[in-house]
């Protein structure tokens, strides 16, 4: 897999910019509900959703990227939004929530 640097920028700044507690303080106050429900039952919500983010909040592309029927990927979002306090589309939050997603990986 070829991956272009320009892809990985915002995670190049965090790491050089925001110690790895301040990275995982942050992630955990966006993503943290999100986090224990897969812990707790084995699910992939945040892959859901870092997929869904990077695909420009493309319902129907993430549910084929994931490999899942369109209902599924609905029910899915809806969930993490529940969990994350409401459909951030249209917020700040949204950006918050993609910026967590990228940075759980580091």
């Amino acid at each position: 897999m070829v991956v272009d640097v320009e892809e990985l920028a915002v995670e190049r700044l965090a790491a050089q910019h925001l110690d790895q507690g301040a990275r995982q303080d942050f992630v955990r106050q966006q993503l943290g509900a999100v986090m224990d429900h897969d812990a707790r039952r084995n699910s992939q919500l945040l892959t859901t959703l870092a997929t869904w983010l990077d695909s420009g909040c493309n319902t129907a592309q993430a549910a084929r990227e994931l490999h899942v029927e369109r209902h599924s990927m609905h029910h899915r979002l809806q969930r993490i939004f529940e969990l994350c306090g409401g459909d951030p589309r249209g917020t700040g939050r949204l950006a918050a929530l993609h910026l967590a997603t990228r940075l759980a990986v580091l």
